[in-house]
């Protein structure tokens, strides 16, 4: 009897029944992916359309998952590895050059600015990506520093240290806005 709900897809899987696993995995994990790919992309709008991207690969993919990891670690993987396929394409869409007047002005806009306030999304959002992933993972889905890095699939260690190296700018940060 499946106790889990990866050991319930990973059930229904076997039994060929990927409609039914589809839907445990989008109730499942629908809400985690969207927040995952809001965290990366920073627009709800975008994310949204990541997400239904994201579904439709794993719909098409569902018939070859192998079980090596987690479904939660397949999933998250898949998310990820689309928001970060949409971030490259959004860069390589508007091309600078800073021997151009004003460009340098217009590069150094599109830099993160300081929050003027002390809402914690706008904080977050402030954040390089490789922290801001990281923070949200540990503290908006409580994953351990294990489950992070396999689902980001990094070192432990370079966890840690985005997770320490996030706290500190996120304290800087919320400084900043304090004073203004």
């Amino acid at each position: 009897m499946p106790t889990t709900r990866d050991d319930e897809i990973r059930a229904l899987l076997a039994r060929e029944r990927f409609t039914d696993a589809f839907e445990l995995v989008i109730s499942a994990y629908g809400d985690r992916m969207l927040g995952l790919a809001f965290t990366i992309l920073g627009d709800r709008a975008e994310a949204e359309d990541a997400v239904q991207d994201v579904m439709v690969r794993i719909w098409r993919a569902l018939p070859q998952f192998r079980g090596d990891s987690a479904v939660s670690t397949w999933v998250y993987a898949i998310t990820r590895n689309r928001c970060l396929t949409m971030v490259k394409q959004r860069r390589a869409d508007e091309p600078l050059s800073l021997d151009e007047p004003g460009s340098r002005r217009q590069a150094e806009s599109l830099a993160a600015p300081a929050p003027r306030t002390n809402d914690a999304l706008a904080l977050l959002g402030a954040l390089p990506l490789p922290y801001r992933q990281v923070l949200t993972l540990f503290y908006a889905e409580e994953k351990s520093y294990e489950e992070i890095a396999r689902d980001l699939d990094m070192p432990i260690g370079t966890v840690k240290t985005n997770i320490h190296r996030g706290r500190k700018m996120l304290a800087s940060l919320y400084g900043e806005g304090r004073t203004k």
